[in-house]
């Protein structure tokens, strides 16, 4: 990629960034800039693709919302995870079903 069309794309990406991330500034863009390789980052090995194409299980659902803080930050419904690790018996199925819905469509 030319010089002049990396620029472009770090400013079209930058500007994009700046405007989709709210409460964000053009400075802390420029701080994540600084940190991305410049040449675009490596390419995954066959291994590495597999992996992320692996299905998940319903226990590693389950297991992944048991190891949230109880007490973290809500999410977009307002409910903390205490909620759902509390009454996962009723929830937990629903909840694992949209996840793999989510991921397989």
């Amino acid at each position: 990629m030319s010089r002049e069309n990396r620029s472009q794309r770090d400013q079209r990406w930058r500007h994009s960034l700046s405007h989709t991330l709210s409460g964000c500034t053009l400075e802390d863009v420029e701080e994540a800039m600084e940190v991305l390789p410049q040449d675009g980052f490596e390419k995954l090995t066959p291994e590495e693709k597999r992996h992320l194409d692996k299905e998940f299980l319903s226990s590693e659902i389950e297991s992944a919302v048991r190891g949230i803080g109880k007490f973290k930050a809500p999410g977009p419904d307002g409910y903390q995870p205490v909620f759902y690790q509390s009454g996962w018996e009723t929830v937990g199925p629903s909840v694992t079903r949209f996840v793999l819905d989510f991921f397989t469509t």
